[in-house]
C-alpha cells in the first residue's frame, strides 16, 4: 500500500502540481468529448484540471483546424492541450504555437497510449517506441517557455518496465506522467492493473506526480485509487460521460434530465456557435446509454434527427423521465449480447456522424480555397 504524502522534495513537476492548487480530480483528453462547455459543466461540479480533446499536430496547420480545435475550444479556458504527434519538429511548433496563442493552457500532453488504428496510421500514442517518445518530450521542453510537458502513458509488460519508461519520460523533460492502467492489447477491455501504477509512483516519488487512469466508475473508486496507488490525481474519461458529477463531493444521485438541460444551457448561452450539434448528441447518448438503453433505442433517431439545442432541449423534457438518475457505464466486456448490440450501434452512429461533420468542414475548406484559386486575377497593362 503506497501512501500519498504531499510533503514532497522540490522539483519542476511537483511545483507545476501545486501552482494548479493540487488537483486530484481530473478529466481525460476524450476525441471530440472533452470539449469547452463539458468541461466548464464538470469544473462545476468538482473536477480540478480537464484535458482538451486531443488535437492532431499534423492537422493543426489547417486553418479550419486550428480555428474549430483550437481558437473556439481552447480558446482562454483553463485546461492541458492534449497533442497526438509522431514528428519531433512537428510537435515543438504545435505546442509553442498553442503557448503563444492560449493564455489559460497549463500544460501540453504528448499522448503516449493511443492504441487505436489512427494512430498506428499516424505513428504516435502507443506506436512510439521509448527513444522515440523521449526525444519528442525533449523538444516539446525545450519549446515551451511558460508552461511545461507532460505524457500520458499506457502500461509496459511489467510493473518494473512500467516505471522504467515513466523515468525516462520524466529525465526527458515530462513534469507529469497520467498512467492508463491497460495495456495496448486490451485498449479499453477488461480490468485496469493498478499495480503498475503503484511501482512508478513510487519510482517517480520525488521526481514528478503520477495520475491514475483506469476502473474508475464511482466516487468511492477514486477514493480507493487514490489510496492504493498513492498517485497525486485520479483521472477518469468514460465514468464522467455517464456521470458528470462524479467527482462532486456529495454523492447524491443526480437527474439525467437536469444535468443534460444543464450542459444544453451551458452550449446555448456560452458556446453556441463553438460547440458542434455532433458532440452536443454525444454527450447525451453517454448519459443516456449508461442510465437507461432501451429508452436510447426508443428516441435515437429523434436525437440524431434534431437540427438545434432548442430541439434537443424539447426532447430530452418530452422523453427523459425527471427521475431517471445518472449511472455508472458498465465495462464494455461485461455487457450482455443484447446490450452490447445496442452501445455499439449508438456508438457506431455517433462515430459516423462525428466524422461525417469533420470531412463536411473539410469540404468548405477546399471550396474555399479553390474558390480563391480560381478567381480571375486583375489584369497589369505595363
Amino acid at each position: 500500500l503506497v501512501v500519498f504524502s504531499e510533503k514532497m522534495c522540490s522539483s519542476k513537476g511537483w511545483d507545476w502540481w501545486h501552482s494548479l492548487g493540487c488537483p486530484r480530480t481530473i478529466c481525460a483528453p476524450m476525441v471530440d468529448q472533452s470539449e469547452c462547455a463539458f468541461r466548464e459543466l464538470i469544473y462545476r461540479y468538482g473536477c480540478d484540471l480537464a484535458y482538451s480533446p486531443m488535437l492532431l499536430a499534423s492537422e493543426m496547420k489547417k486553418k479550419d483546424y486550428w480555428h474549430q480545435y483550437v481558437e473556439l475550444d481552447i480558446g482562454d479556458s483553463r485546461c492541458v492541450v492534449q497533442l497526438g504527434v509522431g514528428d519531433a519538429a512537428i510537435a515543438g511548433d504545435m505546442a509553442r504555437r498553442i503557448e503563444q496563442n492560449c493564455v489559460g493552457v497549463v500544460a501540453i500532453d504528448l499522448n503516449l497510449g493511443c492504441p487505436e488504428r489512427t494512430a498506428e496510421r499516424g505513428h504516435f500514442g502507443s506506436f512510439l517506441n521509448a527513444r522515440e517518445a523521449c526525444i519528442i518530450v525533449r523538444t516539446i521542453a525545450q519549446a515551451l517557455r511558460r508552461i511545461v510537458v507532460t505524457v500520458k502513458i499506457r502500461i509496459q509488460e511489467t510493473p518494473e518496465a512500467t516505471a522504467r519508461y515513466a523515468l525516462e519520460l520524466v529525465r526527458s523533460g515530462a513534469c507529469c506522467v497520467a498512467i492508463h492502467g491497460r495495456s495496448q492489447k486490451q485498449k479499453s477491455v477488461g480490468p485496469a492493473n493498478w499495480d503498475h501504477i503503484a511501482t512508478t509512483v513510487s519510482a517517480l516519488r520525488t521526481l514528478a506526480p503520477v495520475f491514475c487512469n483506469g476502473n474508475i466508475r464511482s466516487r468511492k473508486d477514486v477514493e480507493t485509487a487514490l489510496t492504493i496507488t498513492g498517485a497525486a490525481g485520479v483521472m477518469v474519461a468514460e465514468a464522467l460521460l455517464a456521470i458528470p458529477t462524479l467527482f462532486a463531493p456529495t454523492s447524491r444521485s443526480t437527474s439525467v434530465q437536469l444535468i443534460s438541460l444543464e450542459y444544453l444551457n451551458i452550449c446555448k448561452t456560452h458556446a453556441s456557435s463553438l460547440v458542434p450539434l455532433t458532440w452536443i448528441r454525444a454527450h447525451l447518448l453517454a448519459l443516456l446509454l449508461a442510465a437507461d438503453e432501451n429508452l436510447v433505442v426508443n428516441f435515437a433517431e429523434l436525437l440524431f434527427a434534431a437540427l438545434t439545442i432548442d430541439e434537443l432541449v424539447i426532447l430530452i423534457r418530452r422523453f427523459v423521465p425527471p427521475e431517471l438518475h445518472c449511472a455508472s457505464p458498465v465495462r464494455r466486456d461485461l455487457l450482455s449480447d443484447h446490450s452490447l448490440e445496442i452501445h455499439n450501434g449508438i456508438r457506431h452512429r455517433a462515430r459516423v456522424e462525428r466524422h461525417r461533420f469533420k470531412s463536411t468542414a473539410s469540404s468548405r475548406a477546399k471550396k474555399r480555397q479553390c474558390r480563391r484559386t480560381d478567381r480571375p486575377r486583375d489584369v497589369i497593362i505595363f
